[in-house]
């Protein structure tokens, strides 16, 4: 959506106008973002690279803000692309354009522990499943129910390895089953092995980009410095203030609204609410703190 607001600068007229596009979940879905950017006052797009779907974008004038409320990747075979053109308007337009962090962007730092030595090191069993979903599956269950379909009598442990570890991530603990495919077609796509006006399906074999391949993408574009996703979170923050508006990913409520959480705070389902790392009675101050 865009919206035409005004906000206190300190101008003579106390008041200057300015319009704000705003658009979150895109979640690597290329043509939604498309669409959303040909009805926008705010945004233009430019093709960069009409092969590979790489394209840029620019505000259209010094009136524009942008917010991008975050969840940039999983659900669509864009999440490299659609990173690089948001992190690219954000360095060019660093005071005008804000990069919320979201779930699924935030929960692929995972990717650099659970896809690491130590962890692979670890057996099945030692792999607890995700506290929050009691109905999914374990590790070895997921493996054995793998193991069967490809009917070769195989072991859990015979699967057991990056790709298989990866499979049980998307699907069973980060909530993005097809994820994996769509990552293959865009590794595909930007290798100029596949159109980007091909239609899914057909899906692009293994032997065009593997498993292994597949799998060093996720790896490079979460956690090397040069990684699209990376640099996204590089660039973005928890909480951007615009005039008298707040932007956040999810909600702020009275239960988030003032709350600072400790340097600390493990991912876990608490039996009690956590002590704050500090409580801040002024909405800048908490969105100082949060983004600090």
């Amino acid at each position: 959506r865009d919206y035409r607001s005004s906000a206190d600068h300190g101008d003579a007229a106390g008041r200057n106008p300015f319009r704000i596009g705003y658009v979150t979940d895109v979640e690597g879905n290329l043509p939604f973002f498309r669409s959303f950017v040909e009805r926008s006052s705010v945004l233009d797009l430019v093709e960069s690279d009409p092969r590979t779907g790489q394209f840029e974008l620019r505000l259209r004038d010094d009136l524009c803000h942008f917010v991008f409320g975050g969840d940039a990747v999983d659900r669509g075979a864009g999440d490299i692309r659609l990173c690089r053109a948001l992190v690219s308007l954000k360095r060019r337009y660093p005071d005008r354009v804000h990069l919320l962090v979201g779930n699924r962007d935030l929960n692929k730092l995972r990717f650099s522990a659970e896809l690491g030595g130590d962890d692979l090191e670890r057996g099945v069993d030692e792999i607890p499943p995700p506290h929050w979903d009691p109905h999914a599956p374990t590790l070895r269950e997921y493996l054995e129910t793998r193991a069967g379909e490809r009917g070769r009598g195989e072991s859990a442990e015979d699967l057991d390895g990056r790709v298989e570890r990866l499979h049980y991530m998307l699907r069973h603990t980060l909530g993005c089953p097809d994820t994996f495919e769509f990552r293959r077609r865009e590794v595909a796509v930007l290798r100029g092995l596949a159109s980007e006006t091909d239609t899914m399906p057909p899906a692009i074999p293994s032997d065009l980009v593997t498993d292994e391949e597949v799998v060093d993408s996720f790896l490079h574009e979460a956690c090397h410095p040069e990684g699209s996703l990376r640099q996204y979170l590089d660039h973005a923050c928890v909480v951007a203030i615009i005039g008298n508006t707040l932007f956040a990913h999810g909600a702020v409520d009275k239960d988030t609204a003032r709350f600072v959480p400790r340097r600390d705070t493990k991912f876990c389902n608490p039996p009690s609410r956590p002590p704050p790392g500090k409580i801040c009675h002024k909405v800048r101050e908490w969105a100082e703190e949060m983004n600090a």
